[in-house]
């Protein structure tokens, strides 16, 4: 009968007979919690919701009287004081109902009245939950910098623009749109001449708005949508000659919004139609055309990371020459905004343009557009196509939190994270296809435990670069945990940070301890591979066990090989002195730093000081996993010569987490075995005097120590933990009462069939299953319910 994987735990173990060293693994399973989904809009009857501050007369202002007019629509008024209370989605609130269960959200014209308290309130609450109503508007929106309500009586094109605004914003029956008629707040209540932000939209993008000297009349439509062509359509001349026609204009916008009409000036705006002017009334919505003689293929398109995309223009029927014109496509915004391209029509009049998604997730936005030269020798006309999009989604691997340093001997430090985006386990990564030059070392990382689905690791590499390029991609490769599973790729790029100097060599040498601190004499050779003479040097280290004399150091005085400046090329070799504080755990690294003449800072070169020489620890592993229960065994060994027992001539060994003492080892077994440890993370150093009288501290050894979790009666899943007794492997299983559980194990993370260790019967409680194996270099443990 086939059984079914409840939760998957990888127990990898590194056996050593004579020793019985062992490395435990634990992987543990993180659950998805349920999406929160949007709520689709009311739509029997439709409903709108207006703030009342914005409008005239509320229930029976023209805003409302216009969405009462869509057949079936209901109108609930909320005032400034309500609307916070208003819950983004779902029932409930004031209205009873949630802004994503509205059709649209009106913000109306309260007769170019923008001044009032009311009306400041108003905004003042828009401001304050736009991160709660922004989020629900999904569908159609526009923006008018008009006051429409007070010219509605008349004139034709502001009874117009109010209805079928509205109109506009209520037609997608599936999502929330919005109207927002910005009246003259920016031209009277807060003149703004110069750009300014919109501050209550930030949600939708930046948008700027600002007034103008003239008093613009003549307005111009360069985009269509049904609403608004419908018998009988919205013209130019209704929206012209309103004294004013528009009071405020935009001079930024996102590239998702389009302009739907513009006041005609000799403004620096160039419409699609290659007419200039001020835009002032935005749209975004499915179905909205720009008027353009190009037009741009696909709309919409989605890929994943590292594919190719390709958008087709093509000029009008009537423009002549067809062919051999000269179009440019131009990425607006987005992960790949960068990138500009002009190629030909082809005598159809069509130019293509296919780029590579390396920028990262995320949304292009891209136009098309060619000139017509003019015929009196001028700029000539501009025609632009619409906005079109292209989504690049990554379901791989995504890489984040990254941070490069150059190091001592010319290579990189390159740290970042990876989350695993694939909906299976993932065992590791490769970094591949990076360009002649450059080599990462590692480019193949194993995970132990695997990542599970949405997990987080830190990771760090080196770069070398011999000669390789300073901007370059490659891609980032997954390994799958199951056998049979399919990889996948996502591109990446990086930038490397540029060095100022390089350390040739660097040396340790023993001078004398006085109590726990030895004070060692550090020689380096570093040459400046900058553009500035050098006259300082200073050193700081990551641990406060770390010090130096002196920390700064002139390079003009005769000690360091002065009188004169390290000049761009030249190398320099100084001595200065180390005191090491015992216990000193960590990774010993240190930043070099160089300064100019005037200790403007050239730049810092991480490095590390050499390591211990004569003590290590030869037990517990780094990386090993323990649980709470488990008698743990230390042991320091020499690492200088393996054959020597004692080749340093060190006595007893303290053992240190961090600085807190563990336990001492005498001589001359220098071990001892510890139990009843508390749960958490331990770095582990061993400290010993040597014959000659230096205080060291060994390499750190990173251990985890787990407690069995209390069973959850109610759930299916639990945590395996695993431990080591001796030569045993201890598996900790949380059980449910009346379901059989399987436990099974194989000797390779990726490959092989998992065998049957043996099946238990669950009684509610932790069960202890063990194991003892001498034949395998690894062995990894998963356990699945039976039906």
């Amino acid at each position: 009968m086939k059984t079914t994987p409840t939760l998957q735990t990888a127990a990898a173990m590194s056996h050593g007979l004579a020793q019985s060293l062992f490395r435990i693994i634990i992987g543990l399973l993180l659950l998805a919690g349920p999406q929160l989904a949007r709520s689709t809009p009311v739509t029997s009857p439709p409903r709108v919701l207006i703030l009342d501050e914005t409008t005239i007369g509320g229930a029976s202002s023209l805003e409302a009287l216009a969405a009462a007019a869509i057949p079936g629509c209901a109108v609930d008024i909320a005032t400034a004081a309500q609307w916070g209370s208003i819950p983004g989605t779902g029932l409930g609130g004031p209205t009873g109902y949630g802004f994503d269960s509205y059709r649209a959200i009106i913000l109306g014209d309260p007769y170019c009245n923008t001044s009032t308290s009311g009306y400041l309130a108003a905004l003042t609450a828009l401001n304050a939950t736009k991160t709660v109503w922004t989020p629900a508007v999904t569908g159609n929106v526009i923006l008018e910098g008009v006051d429409n309500a007070y010219h509605y009586s008349g004139q034709v094109g502001a009874a117009k623009s109010l209805d079928r605004g509205i109109a506009f914003a209520v037609n997608d029956p599936t999502k929330t749109g919005l109207y927002y008629a910005l009246s003259c707040y920016y031209q009277y209540t807060a003149p703004a001449v110069t750009p300014t932000l919109v501050p209550h939209l930030t949600g939708f993008g930046t948008f700027m708005a600002r007034t103008y000297a003239n008093c613009f009349n003549d307005a111009h439509i360069v985009a269509t949508h049904a609403v608004f062509t419908a018998t009988p359509a919205l013209t130019d001349t209704e929206l012209s000659g309103w004294s004013c026609s528009t009071h405020e204009g935009f001079d930024a916008w996102p590239a998702n919004f389009v302009v739907l009409a513009i006041a005609l000036t000799n403004g620096v705006f160039t419409a699609t139609d290659g007419s200039n002017g001020v835009p002032y009334i935005l749209v975004r919505g499915e179905g909205v055309h720009v008027l353009s003689n190009i037009h741009l293929d696909p709309p919409l398109a989605t890929n994943n990371l590292g594919t190719t995309h390709t958008v087709c223009a093509t000029l009008a029927t009537n423009v002549f020459p067809k062919l051999g014109v000269a179009v440019t496509f131009t990425i607006l915004s987005g992960p790949n905004s960068v990138t500009n391209f002009t190629t030909l029509t082809d005598v159809n009049g069509v130019a293509c343009f296919t780029y590579t998604g390396m920028g990262g997730p995320g949304v292009d936005y891209i136009t098309a557009s060619y000139t017509v030269p003019s015929s009196t020798g001028g700029e000539g006309i501009k025609y632009t196509s619409e906005t079109v999009a292209k989504i690049w989604v990554n379901h791989c691997v995504a890489i984040d939190c990254e941070n490069i340093e150059c190091l001592a001997d010319a290579t990189w430090s390159y740290t970042f994270c990876v989350t695993n985006l694939t909906s299976g386990f993932l065992s590791g990564i490769t970094l591949q296809n990076p360009p002649a030059g450059i080599v990462f070392n590692p480019s193949v990382i194993n995970f132990n435990p695997p990542l599970n689905p949405g997990q987080v690791t830190n990771l760090t590499v080196g770069i070398a670069s011999s000669s390789g390029p300073v901007h370059f991609c490659f891609n980032v490769g997954s390994i799958a945990e199951g056998v049979g599973t399919p990889g996948c790729s996502t591109p990446h790029c990086v930038t490397l940070p540029t060095c100022c100097n390089r350390v040739v060599t660097n040396t340790l040498t023993y001078a004398f301890t006085s109590g726990l601190t030895t004070t060692y004499n550090y020689q380096l050779t570093f040459q400046n591979i900058g553009t500035d003479p050098l006259k300082y040097v200073g050193f700081a280290a990551d641990q406060s066990c770390v010090s130096f004399l002196p920390p700064l150091v002139n390079l003009t005085l005769p000690a360091y090989g002065g009188p004169s400046l390290l000049l761009p090329t030249q190398t320099r070799t100084i001595t200065v002195q180390v005191q090491k504080t015992a216990p000193c755990p960590g990774t010993n690294n240190i930043y070099l730093s160089t300064f100019t003449s005037n200790l403007i800072a050239c730049c810092s070169t991480k490095l590390t000081l050499p390591k211990a020489k004569c003590l290590g620890i030869g037990t517990p592993y780094d990386g090993s996993v323990f649980l709470t229960n488990t008698p743990i065994f230390f042991k320091a060994v020499p690492i200088a010569v393996p054959f020597n027992p004692n080749p340093c001539g060190f006595g007893p060994v303290s053992f240190y987490n961090g600085t807190i003492l563990l336990g001492v080892a005498p001589a001359p077994d220098y071990s001892l075995t510890l139990n009843g440890l508390p749960a958490g993370s331990y770095s582990i150093t061993a400290v010993s005097q040597l014959s000659s009288d230096e205080v060291e501290t060994s390499d750190p050894v990173n251990i985890t120590i787990l407690a069995p979790g209390a069973n959850d009666q109610h759930s299916h899943t639990g945590t395996l933990f695993a431990g080591v007794s001796g030569t045993t492997v201890v598996l900790t299983i949380p059980t449910d009462t009346g379901h059989d559980y399987l436990i099974q194990f194989r000797d390779k993370l990726n490959a092989g069939d998992w065998a049957s260790l043996k099946t238990i019967h669950g009684d509610g409680s932790a069960m202890i299953v063990t194991d003892t194996t001498t034949n395998s270099n690894s062995r990894y443990y998963r356990f699945v319910q039976m039906p």
